[in-house]
């Protein structure tokens, strides 16, 4: 009989993994309150290649309901407003010159309920990810399913029909 051990620890490793990645897609979630991890995936067009916001700006949070950007170089301003708009952030940004504030809005109950749709989806993408069963596999390739028992199957039916016709009177 094998050691209980050896199933556990995997488990236990690909829980902690999906429990960490639930994490990190519940901190992108835009919820009400400001918070930087909402700006993860937008990404910025710097001198010709495609980088993280984080990499050509300072993102910091005053206080509850608001995101400033502070750009490194005076030239980022539009790119990085162009990133946040094409983004699916759903932020529309203000610049004023030196920063660019994101004002967060307050939840309605319209928004509260897609929060709870988009929290079910990344739940139901961490349970994938926790799986212990891997996916099907069927051992025989892709061909055989187009010749193998349902071709077979239809070969047969049709086969009745024409041995027996039915009688039209």
């Amino acid at each position: 009989m094998t050691d209980p051990k050896t199933y556990i620890s995997p488990a236990e490793e690909k829980m902690e993994l999906a429990v960490a990645y639930l994490d990190e897609a519940l901190a992108r979630i835009r919820a009400g309150k400001a918070n930087p991890k909402i700006l993860d995936g937008v990404r910025v067009e710097y001198y010709g290649s495609l980088v993280p916001l984080s990499n050509v700006a300072n993102i910091s949070v005053p206080d509850a309901r608001t995101i400033v950007i502070t750009p490194w170089e005076k030239a980022m301003f539009k790119p990085i407003e162009k990133a946040i708009i094409n983004s699916e952030v759903g932020i529309t940004p203000e610049n004023n010159g030196e920063v660019i504030r994101l004002s967060i809005p307050p939840l309605t109950e319209d928004r509260r309920k897609a929060l709870v749709k988009q929290c079910k989806a990344e739940a139901e993408n961490c349970q994938g990810i926790c799986a212990q069963r891997p996916p099907r596999r069927h051992r025989r390739p892709q061909e055989s399913y187009q010749t193998g028992y349902a071709r077979g199957r239809r070969e047969r039916r049709r086969s009745k029909r024409t041995e027996n016709p039915r009688q039209v009177s």
